[in-house]
């Protein structure tokens, strides 16, 4: 049969369902007239499904095609452009009549001009917005890999707050998810992308965060260009101007940050989901994270997929290390701060050469080599490799705020409490002990952030009664330290695979700083 030849791709772009899971019957298909032609999904060799037409396989049928090894989303992912595209096409012809309403537009083939004149840039944002949502799908598959439990959560949140049926989206339970070797398949990630996008566009079309002059940047950038240019002073009249914003901002963030993340950090800090949207985008702007991904995208066929997804990864880490950082605080997000910001952003990382050992800034320099051989520039190449190491920078503009130091004598301090602290040593450490269970990784989640916060108070101490020198401080505490160095030789001495001997240093590094 030709469906069960080997194939690099499977495009679907039919009428009907033709792919099916090996316990589901023709009669629990409900597509009678082909019955005769259809498979199991483990049946199906082809490398590659594109599903271009409604439901040509069962939701069961993709799992099971997907957990034997074949690339597959979901027909609401792959065909998705149409839909897409009438979104535009609709809200275009709305506004249209708004402006003919306000007699900007005076006839009805002036209209009919302008919207054909619109054509490629719709494609071209169609295709963008298919681009990024795939991506997500690919970005998520690696996370999931890694922590299948944030989905497993995720799912269970979704289901608490009555937006998703598990059952009617053919979602396994944890322990099933769990006991597979890849979590969840690409289609069920994609479910869960779907409804992580239904409760962010909800909870942001129920807050007054898209009057914002902010989120109205996200309306804007929603017309195509000679729109928003020559009817400027109209753009706010859009009927649906809410609904457009919320989707904008839902795509924006979703799409990068992919299903969970969002999701993670309001559990941590007990807030809602909308709440960590305002970090996450004036986070996004200070990182010059449109530019960035605009880069790693370029490098399409020129670069290996596998290294394109680290370096959005790592975007998105230093992205979630800043709000989490931020919202820990209790800081409010303040979009004005955004150019002050980029311009300290800019100064650390002009530090960087003194703050990172010797072997550090080396891998940075070879890895931005890298990244200029592959086609980038070299100012982007160094944004990118500089990202793991802004772990400190949110911190030191805190302390800048609090201390009124220059950024360099903070950063140097920085360097120096690290290194008698031996910071770097602890959580290389932290990353050596076995994860057995997603409690294990709280822990060591918690650990590394309480680590992070204790040499930074103790840093403003530093700062704010020893006149920089951390020596003071530590001949202060003489008796606290010289233990808390014993503790440090003891972990030297032999591997732990338990968090215990981190939690006891912890506990002696907060009686230095107090």
């Amino acid at each position: 049969m030709l469906l069960q030849a080997p194939a690099d791709l499977l495009w679907n772009g039919g009428i009907g369902t033709y792919v099916k899971h090996s316990q589901e019957s023709n009669a629990d298909v409900g597509d009678r007239a082909n019955d005769n032609v259809r498979i199991d999904g483990n049946k199906l060799r082809a490398k590659v499904v594109g599903e271009g037409g409604n439901l040509g396989f069962t939701q069961l049928g993709r799992i099971e095609y997907a957990l034997n090894g074949g690339g597959i989303n979901t027909d609401a992912v792959d065909n998705s452009g149409g839909v897409d595209c009438s979104d535009h096409e609709v809200n275009l012809k709305i506004f249209m009549q708004y402006l003919k309403e306000q007699g900007q537009i005076k006839s009805e083939e002036e209209r009919n001009t302008q919207l054909q004149s619109l054509t490629e840039e719709v494609n071209t944002a169609v295709l963008h917005n298919n681009y990024t949502q795939s991506l997500a799908l690919s970005l998520d598959k690696i996370r999931n890999n890694e922590e299948a439990e944030v989905f497993s959560d995720l799912a269970t949140r979704l289901e608490e707050i009555g937006l998703l049926n598990p059952t009617s989206e053919a979602l396994p339970k944890t322990k099933d998810v769990l006991g597979r070797k890849q979590g969840y398949t690409r289609p069920e990630l994609a479910i869960l992308l779907a409804y992580s996008k239904m409760s962010m566009f909800n909870g942001l079309l129920g807050s007054d965060y898209l009057d914002n002059e902010f989120a109205l940047e996200y309306l804007r950038e929603y017309y195509p260009h000679e729109l928003r240019t020559r009817y400027s002073e109209h753009l706010n009249g859009h009927p649906l101007r809410r609904e457009i914003i919320a989707t904008m901002i839902t795509n924006h963030v979703v799409d990068q940050s992919g299903a969970s993340i969002c999701f993670r950090l309001a559990r941590r800090h007990n807030t809602e989901l909308i709440d960590v949207v305002p970090h996450y985008l004036m986070y996004d702007r200070i990182l010059n994270g449109e530019v960035l991904r605009a880069g790693i995208y370029a490098l399409d066929n020129k670069m290996p997929a596998q290294k394109q997804y680290a370096l959005l990864l790592e975007l998105e880490s230093a992205l979630t290390t800043m709000c989490d950082w931020a919202m820990r605080q209790g800081d409010a997000a303040d979009p004005s701060c955004i150019p002050t910001m980029q311009e300290q952003l800019r100064e650390y990382r002009t530090l960087l050469s003194s703050i990172l050992t010797p072997d550090q800034w080396r891998e940075c320099r070879t890895r931005a080599e890298t990244l200029t051989e592959y086609g980038l520039d070299t100012e982007t190449a160094m944004e990118l490799v500089s990202l793991p190491y802004l772990d400190n920078f949110i911190p030191l503009v805190q302390l800048q705020e609090k201390t009124g130091e220059k950024l360099y004598p903070l950063a140097e301090t920085m360097a120096e409490a690290m290194q008698n602290m031996q910071l770097k040593t602890i959580l290389e450490g932290l990353d050596q002990v076995p994860l057995r269970d997603r409690w294990d990784r709280r822990s060591n989640r918690l650990l590394k952030s309480r680590f992070q916060q204790e040499v930074f108070s103790l840093i403003e101490e530093v700062m704010r009664s020893c006149n920089g020198n951390i020596d003071t401080l530590l001949s202060r505490q003489r008796p606290a330290f010289m233990r808390y160095k014993r503790y440090i030789k003891m972990l030297h001495e032999g591997s732990h695979a338990t968090f215990h001997p981190y939690m006891v240093i912890l506990d002696q590094l907060q009686k230095i700083v107090q």
